[in-house]
């Protein structure tokens, strides 16, 4: 099992616009709490017009985690900012997929797309 990790990452020529977050290892309840304070963080963070979540080397989420990114996704909805999901594969994709979270978020094979859709629309 690899150490959960968090990393925040602005993507070039999206500085002050949007925010890129790798998560690394599983979401558990060891380490859950670590993923509820990067979300109150972005909670925060209401200038930002996009985050996107990259689950590319996520292997597990628990469901503690999924209800933290619903109460994030319901808040940036009324803060008018867009969640964009990518990377998705194995439990974390099925969880996703079961919860129906596709249906109020965009999803991407990787955090690449999302980024592209995101310099698309500010052209």
């Amino acid at each position: 099992m690899r150490e959960f990790n968090i990393y925040h990452l602005n993507p070039e020529g999206l500085e002050n616009k949007c925010l890129l977050m790798e998560f690394v290892g599983e979401i558990n309840n060891q380490n859950v709490l670590k993923f509820e304070e990067a979300i109150k963080t972005l909670d925060e963070r209401k200038q930002l017009d996009w985050v996107v979540f990259d689950f590319t080397d996520l292997d597990f989420i628990n469901s503690q985690a999924i209800g933290y990114l619903l109460k994030l996704i319901k808040s940036s909805q009324n803060n008018k900012q867009e969640i964009f999901l990518a990377g998705l594969k194995g439990q974390v994709a099925e969880v996703v997929e079961l919860i129906g979270i596709g249906r109020i978020v965009e999803i991407f094979d990787n955090p690449g797309q999302a980024i592209d859709k995101i310099k698309q629309e500010l052209k």
